[in-house]
């Protein structure tokens, strides 16, 4: 009777270790897998494992209820749609500006993005506002401020550009 006990402890033995096995193993998959397609597992030898990619926070971007207080004295800001078939020029434009000598700051918004949606109005305009609350667009728009204050208004793309390149 004991050999028979001894012989059934051992086989439950036996499944409990097998479970255990596959129980790991199984989880141990999955981790694999996962982390492979996380991007945790990377086969490619050419690159150093300590390499960090170039990491660059950019200020030229805001948003339109950040126009009046940004740290500079005196700055420009245009708002545009970046998806607009005259975003390149801008671009284009704005950096070129950049380069100069004693170039201000330019800062851009854009217009297509949710959180800047409620200064674009096809019906109102009003560019003389010193608040975000009451500022309305209807087109590309170029606006200097000094010391928080809305001080000119260019709108149209040929407009800024014309000043933008005095």
């Amino acid at each position: 009777m004991k050999k028979k006990q001894k012989k059934m402890e051992n086989i439950e033995f036996k499944k409990i270790t097998a479970v255990l096995t596959y129980t790991i193993g199984f989880f141990i998959f999955v981790y694999l897998i996962t982390a492979l397609f996380m991007g945790e597992l990377n086969f490619e030898r050419n690159k150093l494992p300590n390499q960090t990619p170039n990491v660059s926070i950019q200020y030229k971007e805001i948003l339109a209820g950040e126009t009046f207080n940004r740290p500079e004295q005196e700055y420009y800001v245009i708002f545009y749609k970046f998806d607009d078939t005259d975003a390149a020029i801008i671009n284009n434009l704005s950096n070129q500006y950049s380069q100069k000598e004693n170039a201000l700051k330019i800062h851009i918004v854009d217009l297509g993005k949710k959180f800047n949606k409620s200064i674009y109005s096809e019906t109102i305009k009003n560019l003389n506002a010193n608040n975000i609350v009451d500022l309305r667009l209807q087109d590309i728009t170029l606006i200097k401020i000094k010391n928080g204050q809305n001080i000119l208004q260019v709108e149209g793309l040929s407009f800024i550009m014309e000043y933008l390149s005095k």
